[in-house]
């Protein structure tokens, strides 16, 4: 898990990949809760293009993050590949619309 603070526009980018589930709960929602806390953080950016699996643990972890930044007074956005396993487990539980998404490309480019 990679965290990012890009001062100039005060924004946190975390990088999650391989999978998100039971075993890392836990520590992606520390690393989440206290990305939120940190000081002069307008956005959260959570990229999720490298996971390669999810189950409602990893969802929980997210929903998480969702709550510690919306608690802080700050946006939170995934960044995610539209036909993505993170991607298709939202739009199956019905979570597709909760949260703001950045859509990339499979390249990590943002796509149109």
């Amino acid at each position: 898990m990679d965290a990012a603070v890009d001062e100039t526009t005060h924004d946190v980018r975390i990088a999650l990949a391989g999978d998100l589930d039971l075993l890392v709960e836990k520590d992606v929602i520390d690393a989440l809760v206290r990305a939120a806390s940190t000081p002069g953080i307008t956005t959260m950016r959570v990229d999720v293009t490298e996971i390669t699996f999810i189950d409602a643990s990893g969802l929980r972890s997210l929903l998480a993050g969702w709550h510690a930044a919306h608690d802080s007074g700050i946006a939170f956005e995934l960044a995610l590949t539209p036909n993505g396993r993170v991607a298709k487990l939202l739009a199956l539980v019905g979570l597709d619309d909760h949260f703001h998404v950045s859509l990339l490309s499979s390249s990590g480019g943002r796509s149109q």
